[in-house]
């Protein structure tokens, strides 16, 4: 198992995070946050190029701070990282990678999205099974990387809505503020037929 130390993700999380939030919040308040987060963090979000390496902590103490606009509400909490989350998914795709999206089914998605998560992070497992109009996606080995169930949902939200597929439900089992990266996290994403 990889130490929370040890586990990095691209740096294009933490850029977009931070830009969500600046957009969401305004720039005054993203000012505030970057005082007041670690230097690695404010790296992360500020000086690292996008396809270089950081720790997840950095990133998942942005992802704390964002929840924490929501002030001790779930669903509010919820329902901004998982934007969060699709933002992140709209910057990360250039225009190349959009048509290629259009093009993919939520069955070829399933089977891709393992790759693309070590392509971009280091530790942890990210399982996804497709049925009829389902996907479910199981992670595990997320130590320290808290609010990744909500992020990873909108994340597969936005790709699911580039192949014209409205998305008519996300459920996220085993997440909370108080328990942000439980082992076992579970997402589901229904679609409409």
């Amino acid at each position: 198992m990889i130490e929370t130390r040890d586990f990095s993700v691209r740096a294009y999380m933490a850029r977009s995070t931070a830009v969500f939030i600046g957009d969401t919040f305004g720039e005054q308040e993203l000012d505030r946050i970057l005082k007041e987060v670690s230097p690695g963090a404010r790296s992360a979000a500020t000086s690292l190029k996008p396809a270089e390496w950081c720790p997840v902590v950095g990133f998942a103490e942005l992802l704390r701070a964002l929840a924490g606009k929501a002030n001790g509400n779930p669903e509010h909490a919820r329902d901004s990282l998982v934007a969060c989350g699709e933002f992140i998914a709209r910057e990360a795709t250039n225009t190349f990678l959009k048509i290629v999206m259009r093009m993919l089914t939520p069955g070829l998605l399933a089977k891709k999205l393992p790759d693309l998560w070590k392509r971009d992070c280091s530790g942890g497992t990210f399982e996804v099974s497709a049925a009829d109009n389902k996907l479910v996606l199981r992670l595990a080995g997320m130590n320290g990387f808290d609010h990744v169930p909500c992020t990873s949902a909108g994340f597969v939200k936005f790709a699911l809505t580039t192949m014209g597929k409205t998305v008519e439900q996300v459920q996220i089992h085993n997440w909370s503020l108080t328990n942000p990266c439980a082992d076992g996290a579970r997402i589901e994403l229904t679609w409409k037929a």
